[in-house]
């Protein structure tokens, strides 16, 4: 083996100057389309955070474990009973609130907060977590099981005249 072995560049300085030179004008270029450009997505997300905002109706529950299986479900506005779910009752309502439940406890989330139950104009159904955040189209699951926590809202729970038709407040 000899001493004198040649390192040399192969590549000529030039083109390799102008290849690195196009990749970083390619990447200057994508990431200026990207801040620039208002795509599907950033608009759709924006679209939903600006509906989360303005509900046609919502209230804040608490779901309580009560004796022999019972869930009680309780408006946390003005702490009345809305209702008492028997043991076999209410399956839909039950799943939902077991995930949500699990999502806290592996959260290390409190299990006091409540559960705000909103309404919107383009009929959308959403649960939301107050302890994590974690908001559930209850639509997606169809029209009969978000109808389950439907009925927990104030236009489905207040009382009806039975003479006038009328709801009073």
């Amino acid at each position: 083996m000899s001493d004198d072995h040649d390192h040399k560049n192969l590549v000529p300085a030039v083109p390799l100057k102008l290849a690195i030179g196009l990749v970083v004008l390619t990447l200057v270029g994508v990431v200026w389309q990207r801040a620039t450009t208002d795509s599907p997505q950033v608009r759709d997300a924006a679209r939903t955070q600006a509906a989360l905002i303005n509900p046609l109706e919502s209230r804040l529950l608490q779901f309580e474990d009560g004796e022999a299986g019972t869930v009680i479900v309780r408006s946390l506005d003005d702490g009345k009973v809305l209702d008492t779910l028997m043991t076999g009752e209410g399956g839909f309502l039950r799943g939902i609130l077991r995930g949500l439940t699990r999502e806290r406890r592996m959260s290390g989330a409190p299990k006091a907060p409540g559960f705000l139950l909103q309404r919107f104009e383009d009929g959308r159904v959403v649960l939301v977590d107050t302890a994590t955040n974690t908001v559930i189209d209850l639509r997606a699951f169809g029209h009969t099981n978000a109808e389950d926590f439907l009925r927990y809202l104030p236009s489905r729970t207040a009382p009806v005249s039975v003479a006038a038709g009328i709801a009073t407040h």
